[in-house]
């Protein structure tokens, strides 16, 4: 064992670290709040009130306030009141006021503020203000104050799949059957952030969108968009593209908006479109209900709402007729 101790005057103060040799462990700075406990491999350098506890391969560098238990191969590197607890593989680099509990192979790197809680398979990387909480798989990578929430029930195993990539203050919300979704840049867009189940829906860019409930529906783009839930029905392969203030009601299917303003969706299988500017064909298999039709082929005829019909546009058009003209007055 290699001692270092702190002399004042000639009289010994306290031990300030030491590296034992037998179990592998090493340890700088003032161990009179750093400990080491029946681990192999662990090291603790610098900072004060660390500890590991039964663990192998840990690490804590340079840290203040951080705690790994009952814990293998997790590391914490950097700054202050990191914890890691009752986990492997886990680690937290170069952030301060983090913690993972109860959680395996999860990380947080270069994050502020993050939270890893209560579950495995997790990843923060470079986000500020960041939360994953009791939602296996769930990933957050950059952007900042983003959420991914879930409550402590027994359908835990319910909420898989959620992840923020890219995006700046991005919630995934508390529903117990939120599955599979995902927000991909954009900034403080919203998937199920009350109470309502979500599944396979997504926030592609944007700001300020949200969906509420339902699954595989999408928001891209635009902004200040909403697909409704109201707790009884949820919507069900829905879109909203390139508009913004718009919303589809909760009992809407199939419904889809594009590039709109303040619409509402509220029919099913149902598209929703200001203008439409078509190079080649458009066929409709039912009826096609305008309230103007106007074709140019040629010459030009109007069918007003009163019956009446008018042909051409000047006085030298010809209209031919073949077969019969019924004339009743």
């Amino acid at each position: 064992r290699l001692v270092f101790q702190q002399f004042k005057d000639g009289s010994f103060e306290k031990e300030i670290s030491r590296i034992d040799g037998t179990k592998t462990e090493y340890t700088f700075g003032d161990v009179t709040d750093n400990k080491i406990k029946d681990s192999s491999g662990s090291a603790i350098v610098g900072g004060t009130k660390n500890q590991l506890t039964s663990s192998i391969g840990s690490t804590i560098v340079a840290s203040s306030g951080s705690h790994i238990f009952s814990s293998s191969l997790s590391t914490v590197v950097g700054n202050l009141d990191n914890q890691i607890l009752f986990s492997t593989a886990s680690t937290i680099v170069g952030s301060h006021l983090s913690t993972i509990s109860q959680s395996d192979n999860s990380s947080i790197i270069s994050s502020n503020s993050s939270s890893i809680s209560g579950s495995n398979q997790q990843v923060i990387v470079g986000s500020s203000g960041s939360y994953i909480e009791n939602v296996p798989y769930g990933t957050i990578v950059g952007g900042e104050n983003c959420r991914i929430y879930g409550e402590a029930t027994e359908n835990l195993a319910m909420r898989r799949g959620g992840a923020i990539i890219g995006a700046r203050d991005g919630i995934i919300g508390r529903a117990t059957n939120n599955m599979n979704n995902i927000i991909l840049g954009g900034a403080n867009n919203e998937l199920s952030e009350g109470n309502e189940d979500g599944a396979n829906n997504s926030v592609l860019g944007g700001n300020n969108n949200e969906i509420l409930g339902g699954s595989n529906s999408t928001i891209i783009g635009g902004q200040a968009n909403i697909i409704e839930s109201n707790g009884l029905t949820a919507p069900l392969q829905t879109a909203i593209i390139g508009s913004s203030n718009s919303v589809i009601t909760s009992d809407c299917n199939n419904t889809v908006i594009i590039g709109m303003s303040a619409a509402s969706g509220t029919r099913d299988n149902t598209v929703y479109v200001d203008n439409i500017i078509a190079t080649g064909d458009i066929s409709a298999s039912g009826a096609i209900k305008a309230n103007e039709l106007h074709t140019t082929y040629t010459s030009a005829s109007i069918i007003y709402e009163s019956g009446s019909t008018q042909f051409g546009d000047s006085a030298d058009d010809t209209h031919t007729f073949t077969g019969n003209i019924w004339w009743p007055s």
